[in-house]
């Protein structure tokens, strides 16, 4: 598929929304690199010998908010072989702040925003079946720094698709909506 110009997609959503198999997928059926916020801090965790829990996860992810957003932006970006101008997905946006950042380190690129809506049922009982939360448990986890933001950024998307759909079928969702607006 051709663009007219570099597309820089950033997905975001609650915990368990589907937005990391939807940015995987978009980023394979495209042939772009993918970056992961998450992947990221997993990294750092695993290099301290710290396990790769979402506390842990979430207390790495707070002190890289109130460090450099720049220097954090970069690392997550040099996870990948992009080279600007390039397209790229980056997976696991959770808060406002590093949107123009990212704008800035990839433009020219157009800048998209895509926001994963899903139930706060339905990841619940995704996160069941994988074994990691009960209620109170994903209370407890979203009530964090690092996911306050997350519900807001609905409203900042350009996009918002549908969670609890097939993921292929979001993936051609994203895909045809791209090609309807950037399409060369």
């Amino acid at each position: 598929m051709k663009f007219a110009r570099p597309i820089t997609i950033a997905l975001a959503g609650g915990i368990g929304s589907g937005k990391s198999s939807i940015a995987t997928q978009v980023a394979e059926r495209l042939d772009w690199p993918c970056a992961s916020f998450g992947g990221f801090l997993r990294k750092i965790a695993r290099g301290r010998g710290l396990s790769e829990s979402r506390e842990v996860l979430q207390e790495i992810g707070a002190e890289m908010m109130h460090g450099d957003l720049l220097k954090f932006c970069l690392a997550v970006i040099g996870q990948t072989n992009w080279v600007r101008p390039g397209s790229l997905v980056l997976d696991g946006i959770r808060h406002s702040e590093v949107l123009p950042i990212i704008r800035d380190l990839t433009a020219p690129a157009e800048f998209v925003m895509i926001f994963v809506v899903t139930p706060r049922e339905v990841r619940l009982s995704r996160l069941q079946q994988r074994g990691r939360y009960e209620l109170e448990r994903l209370d407890q986890v979203e009530a964090h720094s690092t996911e306050l933001q997350v519900p807001s950024l609905e409203e900042l998307a350009d996009l918002q698709v549908d969670g609890t759909r097939d993921t292929e079928a979001v993936v051609d969702q994203v895909v045809d909506w791209l090609s309807e607006r950037f399409s060369a």
